[in-house]
């Protein structure tokens, strides 16, 4: 499994967010993503997820690769109050729901999001 994200720049409107960014992430790797509001740690996601295309750059992923983007509020009303394991729940493969709870077992984090 990888991810890689080569010479990525993401803009909206006038505003970069992005800029000329190069990162690998692969199989066995644990990655946290770190900093304040509005450097682009949710873009660097959504676009891990193909959710957004880069303004400039490429994105890809090897064959084996699944992403899954869940953000942390759900802006659709019906989902109001949903946390993003019964998002997962709802909405996910049996293989995509095993391996995040596979995930959060391996980080110590319970499936309502809080430290265990």
């Amino acid at each position: 499994m990888s991810i890689t994200l080569k010479k990525v720049s993401k803009s909206y409107n006038a505003t970069s967010i992005l800029v000329d960014v190069s990162i690998s992430f692969s199989a066995g790797e644990k990655i946290v993503l770190v900093g304040e509001n509005g450097v682009g740690k949710t873009t660097v996601l959504r676009l891990c997820a193909g959710i957004e295309e880069p303004t400039t750059g490429t994105v890809s992923t090897d064959e084996y690769t699944q992403t899954c983007y869940v953000p942390q509020e759900f802006p659709i009303k019906e989902y109001e109050g949903l946390t993003g394991m019964d998002y997962i729940n709802l909405f996910g493969s049996d293989n995509l729901i095993r391996g995040v709870k596979r995930l959060l077992n391996e980080f110590e984090v319970s499936e309502i999001g809080r430290a265990s």
